[in-house]
């Protein structure tokens, strides 16, 4: 009998190539032997190899782990007796007196009024440029008082000065006066 390299089918002789692959078919003594089962001295290698992954995949775990969150400690102060705090000033029944209004613009003072394109509202800012942190929104329409103003620049193609600039309710900043025109 002849057998095939390739599937193992066996035919007999005048036969000379496999019929389902087409490989030349062998004598049975050149034909290839079956897998060898491994030596009983590599098992052993496999278990250990296959444990010591384990024990590193394990010891990975245990040192990636985020701590578990420690419990807040309370620090109780001792109680301290009451005292009691006598009144500082005279005591009088009279009512205190109405707090000041906020000041308003002056006469003389420049008006301008909040105009932007876009927006709807300018910055208020706490200094003379761009990168100063912004205070408030003056919403367009608002009218403010120009204290003084700083040298001509040029802010994002607007020709303009940083002024300074007081509020009706007091506060005051810095505003790029590009968006600020005369009021009536």
């Amino acid at each position: 009998m002849l057998t095939c390299p390739a599937c193992g089918r066996q035919y007999p002789p005048p036969t000379r190539f496999c019929a389902v692959d087409g490989t030349p078919l062998v004598a049975p003594a050149a034909a290839p032997a079956a897998q060898a089962a491994a030596p009983a001295s590599v098992v052993p290698w496999i278990v250990i190899g296959v444990l010591g992954l384990a024990l590193i995949v394990l010891a990975a775990v245990v040192l990636l782990r985020e701590p578990a969150p420690a419990a807040p400690s309370v620090v109780v102060a001792p109680a301290t007796p009451a005292v009691a705090v006598p009144p500082v000033g005279p005591v009088t029944s009279e009512p205190a007196p109405p707090p000041e209004p906020a000041p308003q613009f002056a006469p003389t003072a420049d008006l301008r009024v909040v105009s932007t394109p876009n927006d709807g509202f300018l910055s208020i800012r706490s200094a003379p440029d761009g990168g100063g942190s912004r205070l408030d929104r003056m919403l367009d329409g608002e009218t403010v008082a120009v204290l003084s103003c700083g040298p001509a620049r040029v802010v994002d193609g607007d020709p303009g000065h940083w002024c300074r600039v007081r509020r009706q309710g007091g506060q005051t900043g810095w505003a790029y006066d590009a968006y600020l025109f005369p009021a009536d």
